[in-house]
């Protein structure tokens, strides 16, 4: 031991360069440095205890629980159970910080390992908690778990909760120079028809196994049937579990969402191949079939075939009904006559086709035309004809009856010896009623026979009356030259003395006709009129209402229908003979104001 006049003591030399300079090992049980400004450096290394804490200078390690370091820093724990290596603790306000820095300029990679082994990089699991519980974990497989010290797949969470704070979309490379073998998916709906959505709950012991599990309801596939038609997104986890991927169904779902557009912008048959549309619906929801471009609702180019087509008419379907009178029946009759039917072929159709038999629009009625004004409607045409016949029908009942008539003035007259269904029937009336002053009568003569002019009462058209192989025969026109001999006598033609003629000119009173009900009738617009009519009784045929005809406005009508949707006078007309031909009328005026 030397002390030098300095103060210093060395101990092992005699050249102490410190107040105690020691050369050899030195044992104490304390070193404690008291001055703050002290700097202090321990040569050569320094070792506390055995394993407690080395400080190699030979390798510049420390090791804490280990006498060899084999990095800068190597902490080891000294036996099981202790698994702390390193415990970081901060002060109540700040947090613990374990910073990784790079000593230079530029990237740096920074590593944390989990070894199974010295030295070496081998198996295990690296975990990072939270609050005593697993947060992260990271298996020698490179498997991550969150939430779950035990991950199944590369990444397994243990909920289904996953976000991206700006934004939902999750990427992926996608880059056309990285693929080959690209190929269209054009079997969407196909793929996704023979997946099944399914609604289920775990079971009790997977939820047991699985504490971040929750029991309630989840939407998904079923692993198994998903993997009849992608087997390469099933595989089988760790824990022997199938799972699935059903992130490539969306390509699948776009696919079939396309379909879908194209059949909603044309159907295609699928029963054909060729790419043009059997079926087409637009945006206005007409259909057209054989047509891209449907101008109504159902708009066909070619035939159609069906049992029956049924036009719906219920009165609960229709709003502002109406009925038409009897002057349109008679505008529909008129127009029907003059309707044009034409032979043609469509524009679509070949020069070969057979022609059809119809209407053209624009040379039709407007009333039996479609709202295009482009088309016939076959309903409205068929209505329109119904019109038309019921008018017909009047006008051909009308004439029966005045046949009628005559038939019973000419059987007054003679027992029906003439033939009734001629006009020569009316003229002999006529000649008994006005020709009282002629004895002999003669038309022409055998060398020029010739006939009677008449003019009808209701045209005013004339008539060639003429007697042809003992029969009377009615022609249009006049007659060329009439030549009439007569002989006045100073009493009335009669026919041969029969007694049925007698009783016949014995009557000469005609019938008597009692309107019931106000006449004239006056009632408001939009009431509906109701006829009361008449009745009719005769000296000598007694009560013969049954007989009575009736006319409206001049047409025989059998039930009176009247518009009073405006203001109108009409003329009701009541008519009746007797069996001896006398004939009375009667009328009534109907207004609507």
């Amino acid at each position: 031991m030397r002390i030098e006049s300095g103060g210093n003591v060395g101990v092992g030399t005699t050249s102490p360069y410190a107040k105690l300079s020691v050369v050899g090992q030195t044992v104490a049980e304390y070193f404690t440095a008291t001055s703050t400004t002290a700097t202090s450096t321990i040569a050569g290394g320094l070792t506390v205890d055995s394993n407690t804490l080395v400080v190699d200078y030979s390798t510049n390690r420390v090791g804490i629980g280990t006498t060899s370091p084999d990095a800068p820093l190597q902490i080891m724990a000294s036996n099981d159970p202790n698994q702390i290596g390193l415990h970081v603790t901060s002060p109540d306000t700040d947090g613990s910080v374990i910073l990784l820095t790079g000593g230079g300029v530029g990237a740096r990679d920074y590593w944390i390992f989990s070894s199974g082994s010295a030295n070496a990089i081998g198996a295990g699991k690296l975990s990072l908690g939270v609050d005593g519980s697993t947060a992260i974990a990271i298996d020698s497989s490179g498997q991550v778990g969150i939430g779950t010290g035990s991950p199944g797949a590369q990444l397994d969470l243990s909920t289904d909760s996953a976000r991206k704070l700006t934004t939902t979309t999750w990427t992926t490379g996608s880059d056309v120079r990285i693929k080959t073998n690209i190929q269209s998916i054009g079997d969407g709906l196909d793929i996704i028809s023979r997946v099944r959505p399914v609604k289920f709950n775990y079971t009790p012991e997977f939820l047991a196994a699985h504490p971040s599990a929750q029991d309630v309801d989840y939407y998904n596939f079923i692993a198994q049937e998903y993997q009849q038609v992608f087997p390469d997104s099933v595989s089988t986890s760790t824990d022997g579990l199938l799972y699935l991927n059903s992130s490539n169904m969306i390509p699948y779902a776009i696919a079939g969402i396309k379909e879908l557009d194209q059949r909603t912008a044309g159907f295609n048959s699928i029963y054909s191949s060729t790419s043009t549309p059997a079926m087409y619906i637009d945006a206005l929801g007409n259909i057209g079939v054989g047509t891209t471009s449907p101008a109504y609702k159902l708009h066909v180019l070619g035939d159609i075939a069906a049992q029956s087509f049924v036009n719906i008419s219920t009165s609960d379907s229709k709003k502002d009904i109406s009925y038409i009178g009897e002057s349109e029946n008679e505008d529909a009759l008129n127009k029907i006559k003059n309707i044009n039917i034409a032979r043609y072929r469509y524009l679509n159709e070949d020069e070969n086709a057979p022609l059809r038999l119809g209407l053209i629009a624009e040379e039709s009625p407007p009333e039996i035309l479609s709202v295009s004004g482009k088309g016939v409607d076959i309903y409205k045409l068929s209505t329109f004809i119904l019109a038309g016949v019921k008018q017909q029908q009047k006008q051909i009942e009308n004439l029966n009856l005045k046949i009628s008539d005559l038939q019973a003035r000419v059987s007054g007259l003679n027992g029906a010896s003439y033939d009734s269904n001629s006009l020569f029937a009316l003229f002999l009336d006529w000649l008994k009623d006005k020709i009282v002053a002629v004895k002999e009568l003669a038309v022409g003569s055998q060398d020029k026979p010739t006939g009677i002019t008449l003019y009808d009462k209701a045209t005013g058209k004339p008539y060639c009356l003429e007697i042809v192989n003992g029969a009377p025969v009615s022609t249009p026109g006049e007659c060329d030259s009439i030549q009439i001999n007569t002989s006045v006598a100073a009493s009335p033609v009669l026919p041969p003395d029969t007694s049925a003629f007698a009783e016949a000119s014995a009557d000469k009173e005609p019938p008597v006709i009692i309107i019931r009900g106000n006449n004239p009738a006056e009632i408001q617009v939009g009431t509906t009129y109701g006829d009361l009519g008449a009745s009719a009784t005769d000296n000598i045929d007694g009560d013969i209402s049954n007989l009575i005809r009736t006319f409206l406005n001049g047409v025989l009508v059998e039930v009176v229908q009247i518009d009073t949707s405006t203001t109108s006078t009409s003329t009701v007309e009541y008519a009746v003979s007797d069996k001896a031909g006398n004939a009375a009328t009667s009328s009534r005026q109907v207004i609507v104001n």
